[in-house]
């Protein structure tokens, strides 16, 4: 039993950790952003030279030191994939107005390079929304034999940790489109009031 507590506590432990690290990643986002707003849009030429922008892709390589992908939660991987869409947006160029749907699929899915190693495993934005966030048994999910499924798709069960996918979550995600919902911080404890 001593043992299965220390686990429990290893897991907070993890938990608060991967929460500190994706607030902080928001919160840094959303400073860039207000800070380069203009009316046309975020100025992502003079967001891409910024000193802010350099400590922001300094504080990405964080996410690689968490001990395991599913230490974060809903509202982390929320705050987390509306900052690596920023992130890849200034590093990458968005996919223009007029991308095909192949075009825009490539940025997503991590084809262009909009990768990031979370915990020893390499995500795409596709993986985060899809795979983690909707928990999706389809093809823009986690595939049956990847190992990172048993971890997020919602396996049916009652009991399982991470719950049925919150088809609101919709509402929260940003990928860079205008028509997106704004970006801003979400926290665990109020994530069901806030979406």
């Amino acid at each position: 039993l001593e043992e299965e507590d220390d686990d429990d506590q290893d897991d907070d432990e993890a938990s608060s950790a991967a929460g500190d690290v994706a607030l902080e990643l928001q919160r840094r986002a959303l400073e860039l952003i207000d800070a380069h707003a203009t009316r046309a849009g975020v100025d992502y030429a003079a967001l891409r030279t910024s000193p802010a922008m350099r400590a922001f892709a300094h504080q990405t390589a964080r996410l690689a030191e968490l001990p395991s992908i599913a230490a974060l939660t809903d509202a982390q991987y929320i705050n987390v994939y509306n900052a690596m869409v920023m992130h890849a947006t200034v590093v990458l160029g968005a996919p223009h107005a007029d991308a095909s749907p192949a075009e825009r699929a490539a940025f997503f899915s991590g084809a262009t390079g909009a990768v990031y190693r979370v915990a020893g495993d390499t995500l795409s934005l596709d993986d985060i929304e899809h795979g983690i966030l909707r928990r999706s048994r389809d093809a823009r999910g986690f595939t049956a034999d990847d190992p990172r499924r048993a971890k997020f798709v919602d396996s049916g069960d009652d009991d399982d940790d991470r719950g049925p996918f919150d088809n609101r979550i919709h509402f929260a995600l940003n990928c860079g489109a205008r028509s997106c919902p704004p970006v801003k911080m979400f926290r665990d404890a109020t994530l069901d009031e806030d979406l």
